[in-house]
């Protein structure tokens, strides 16, 4: 039985997941939960080697303490940073890892972050199926949780909507994200710049252009000034704001905004991520559009180089250079 003294503790069983018996493992638990934001907050700035570098300096010691909770924890970060630097086989096994530990713990809220980032995961993989099953359990755990949990399985079950070609389904769903985050954050949070991409994303998709360009640009004033001009996480709503230039015939226009995002690209996740190929695709667009078609050849033999590389040859984002 845990001792007598936890039952006077009022704001320790108020904790979802109760801490480590031992004062002494509690407060080192503690202390490596800080260094565990520390790694989601590089991993957001797009510091992904420093991220990487941390979170794996973290582990045998989180190992040792014996503590399944942070464990789960640890492999969510882990996960999620392997996710970003293109390592998806990997990202999929710790972000499993963490979703089975978490249930098995009672650590709802990783779990719950888990299946969602495995939805993402899965359909990054063109594995459509298993990113709807996931889905699905996202959305149960996330019903139990929070608003905003339900916003974010939302957008990752949009995302799938959007590549199984549903785009009137994933219109749906991304205008419900917005709503639930309007509705809990500040005005000029950037998860509300997320959901005005995600609902230009699918406006585009329905050759709703007009409409889509002022979802990005709203989402672009957000993002500029919550993170400066040249952050990563401007790099989607600029691909966005390019895709929709090329559609209404401004080629010149597109090529400002996808070479603004390659040169962010490349500078925070290097030369051969499979984001810089989806860069040099539109940028390859837009000048074969114009008729320089020499030299949209050699940026789309690039593109399709650095995706037979990452993602390998039978991928569809390999199939679509």
């Amino acid at each position: 039985l845990p001792r007598l003294d936890r039952c006077d503790d009022v704001e320790r069983l108020r904790q979802a997941v109760p801490p480590p018996e031992e004062p002494a493992v509690a407060a080192r638990v503690e202390a490596l939960r800080e260094q565990l934001a520390t790694v989601k907050t590089l991993t957001a700035a797009g510091h992904l080697a420093d991220a990487r570098a941390l979170v794996d300096s973290m582990t045998t010691e989180v190992e040792a303490l014996g503590y399944p909770q942070l464990q789960a924890e640890l492999a969510l970060q882990r996960g999620v940073v392997l996710q970003a630097q293109a390592s998806y086989v990997d990202a999929e096994k710790e972000l499993q890892d963490a979703y089975s530990l978490a249930l098995e713990h009672g650590h709802e809220s990783v779990a719950t972050d888990a299946a969602a980032e495995l939805v993402a995961i899965a359909g990054q993989q063109a594995h459509l199926v298993q990113s709807e099953q996931w889905g699905i359990t996202a959305m149960a755990l996330a019903r139990r949780t929070s608003p905003l949990a339900v916003a974010a399985a939302l957008e990752r079950l949009g995302m799938t909507s959007l590549q199984q070609g549903e785009y009137e389904e994933a219109r749906q769903q991304f205008e419900q994200v917005l709503e639930l985050r309007e509705r809990a954050l500040p005005p000029d949070d950037p998860d509300i710049a997320g959901a005005l991409d995600d609902v230009g994303t699918a406006l585009r998709a329905l050759a709703r252009y007009a409409e889509a360009l002022d979802y990005h640009q709203r989402a672009l004033a957000i993002g500029e000034r919550a993170y400066g001009a040249e952050h990563p996480r401007l790099a989607t709503t600029l691909e966005n704001l390019a895709v929709i230039a090329q559609a209404q015939g401004r080629y010149e226009d597109s090529l400002v905004y996808a070479r603004r995002e390659l040169s962010i690209l490349e500078r925070a996740l290097g030369p051969d991520h499979p984001s810089v190929a989806r860069s040099l695709s539109v940028i390859g667009g837009a000048l074969s559009r114009r008729g320089d078609y020499d030299q949209a050849l050699a940026i789309y033999e690039r593109a399709l180089a650095i995706c037979s590389k990452a993602l390998g040859p039978k991928h569809t984002n390999t199939a679509g250079m």
